[in-house]
């Protein structure tokens, strides 16, 4: 395997697992009677950056406040993906190996 594809494989995967959380609370929030610790469902997988977000974010718009965690998840995926991957070889580097 090259290490593009470990990287998507782990920031794919990294990345599924923020919209499921996703997913999972706006069916959480659209039950009545929700909990109030729902929201724990998607700030949990996308630490460090929901605790970013959460001390910027001071809206009461639950929508908007899903949408935030959500990106920042799907941000640091992609940021895991990067750094997996590592530097793309160029022409030269890769015909000497």
């Amino acid at each position: 395997m090259t290490r593009g594809t470990v990287a998507l494989t782990i920031g794919g995967a990294y990345a599924l697992i923020v919209l499921a959380s996703a997913v999972y609370l706006v069916v959480l929030l659209s039950q009545p009677g929700g909990d109030p610790l729902d929201g724990l469902v998607l700030i949990i997988p996308t630490l460090p950056t929901s605790l970013l977000l959460g001390s910027v974010i001071d809206s009461g718009d639950i929508v908007f406040n899903v949408l935030m965690f959500t990106a920042g998840g799907l941000f640091q995926a992609w940021l895991l993906w990067l750094v997996i991957r590592g530097r793309k070889k160029t022409a030269a580097q890769a015909e000497s190996g």
